[in-house]
């Protein structure tokens, strides 16, 4: 048993290492593999992705056309289905669905495998609270008596910084409604409305913060009191809420990609292909042609359309999702942990305005550069902008 396990995990580093490689090299080969692919669909050899066929398209848009006629099925808020994302296609006037591309190439990787690549991800995030809480409790002053036979965590004080964030992102849908209601064209809505819920949220984390720990009403920046202690465990809730949420979409978005990646093949061809399967779970079982079907595959396609146009690529073929999603979460963790930090330090319009105006640039910069850039040069600079801000936040404080 030993030997499997070490067997398997020599096998996940190679094919890792190798996963990195071919995302670099990808963008040489797109276009010879693109116009190999009908012959290696042949003979069975070389790269394959997964993808679907232009007969499954054919047939949605056919069932999409009967679905029009059909007195009980209504499409159109499939087709529109609204969201506050900038990267959100623009309305689609004819539902002939030839026009969602589903031909983009995907990585020849598992989906177990991608799951295991993913899965560093949570453990990263648990990692960083654990550190986050092992320092409150290790280096900050405590109300309670120092001869207490526990440790007393204030959970009132994390739970009203987790709950401000939920209720910070209610705002989000009603935003955006009432954006849409005065701005017509949509790339406007949209950064209209992430900036508009910039604010909410920032707004929410102020007042959530005083209804919190009241004794920051006369803070003076001293870390050396109880009230600093009460503004750490805030952000803690907050951002403890913050991160499993993006955790978990996280797996839903690479789950939307489930049906297109192969069952049964090893992440590159490292021996005969005449020994694995090329299946893939769309292929390997032939559901119904009903109606209820296909529109179910219409919003999955859908779906992987809009993940594909706002990270600029699919979301499988973002390279070492081990290394950049862990740093994207400690980005997140370092930035929401530095605005806290200067928000609690003078409680006050003025500190509001200035908060609100960089989270603004910085959320505007996610969504108008992800795309282009790409999730890992995006990621870097993003990162050394939130050490920046984190430093500050504890410069107020005099910690540095």
């Amino acid at each position: 048993m030993l030997r499997k396990y070490v067997g398997r995990g020599f096998s996940v580093a190679a094919n890792t290492i190798q996963f990195a490689y071919a995302q670099i090299t990808q963008e040489e080969e797109q276009q010879p593999v693109r116009d190999a692919e009908p012959q290696l669909a042949g003979d069975n050899n070389g790269v394959h992705y997964g993808s679907f066929d232009v007969t499954s398209q054919q047939s949605t848009a056919n069932t999409i056309r009967a679905a029009e006629n059909h007195k009980g099925v209504d499409t159109q808020p499939l087709l529109n289905s609204p969201g506050p994302s900038a990267q959100m296609p623009q309305p689609v006037d004819d539902v002939e669905l030839t026009t969602i591309n589903e031909n983009e190439e995907l990585v020849n990787v598992q989906y177990r495998t991608l799951i295991w690549l993913h899965s560093v991800t949570p453990f990263s995030v648990l990692a960083y609270l654990a550190i986050l809480a092992a320092v409150i409790l290790r280096y900050l002053p405590t109300p309670q008596d120092p001869f207490s036979s526990s440790i007393m965590v204030p959970f009132s004080t994390v739970l009203v910084g987790g709950g401000a964030w939920i209720v910070a992102q209610s705002f989000k849908q009603p935003i955006h409604d009432l954006v849409s209601l005065l701005v017509r064209s949509k790339k406007l809505q949209s950064l209209l409305s992430l900036v508009l819920h910039t604010l909410a949220l920032d707004l929410t984390r102020w007042q959530a913060l005083l209804l919190a720990v009241p004794a920051l009403r006369d803070s003076t920046g001293d870390h050396s009191t109880a009230s600093f202690t009460g503004l750490s465990w805030f952000a803690f809730g907050w951002l403890a809420t913050l991160l499993t949420v993006t955790t978990v979409q996280q797996f839903s978005t690479l789950a939307l990609y489930k049906d297109l990646l192969p069952l049964d093949r090893l992440l590159l061809p490292l021996v005969d292909d005449s020994d694995h399967s090329t299946e893939t779970a769309s292929s390997a079982s032939l559901p119904p042609d009903n109606l209820e079907h296909q529109l179910n595959v219409l919003n999955g396609m859908r779906k992987r359309n809009d993940v594909c146009v706002a990270y600029g690529q699919p979301f499988p073929n973002i390279p070492l999702p081990g290394f950049l999603f862990p740093l994207w979460r400690l980005d997140t963790l370092l930035l929401g942990t530095g605005l806290t930090l200067i928000l609690g330090a003078h409680p006050g319009w003025t500190t509001y305005l200035i908060i609100a105006a960089i989270d603004s640039a910085l959320a505007l910069f996610w969504r108008l550069l992800l795309p282009r850039v790409g999730l890992g040069g995006l990621t870097y600079m993003s990162f050394m902008c939130a050490t920046a801000v984190f430093l500050c936040g504890l410069n107020r404080f005099g910690i540095v």
